[in-house]
């Protein structure tokens, strides 16, 4: 995985653990049994905009849940923060489902 020290980097998770970890790592080995197509969003304002100055933290998570997942699309919403703008979103969603 690109962008994680070797302490940062997910750890492999129980079958039965939670999808939330302790650690607040995405559970890999869970992830990759999803078949479905599946779209992996985040927002693209300031990392300084998230709660409690975010940070990097959200991108990198979506990431390493995109590696997971087989047949999983990657998408920052431009200037969209934790609280994302319906006009913003609908769109997206449309040409992911198809519509």
């Amino acid at each position: 995985m690109t962008g994680f020290s070797a302490d940062e980097r997910p750890r492999r998770q129980p079958e039965n653990a939670p999808l939330a970890t302790g650690d607040n790592w995405p559970p890999a080995a869970r992830l990759a049994k999803i078949t479905r197509p599946t779209l992996v969003a985040t927002g693209g304002a300031s990392p300084e905009s998230f709660v409690a100055g975010g940070g990097d933290f959200f991108a990198r998570a979506a990431d390493a849940i995109v590696t997971a997942i087989p047949n999983a699309e990657r998408l920052t919403l431009a200037g969209q923060a934790h609280m994302v703008d319906p006009k913003a979103l609908a769109p997206v969603l449309g040409r992911f489902f198809g519509a």
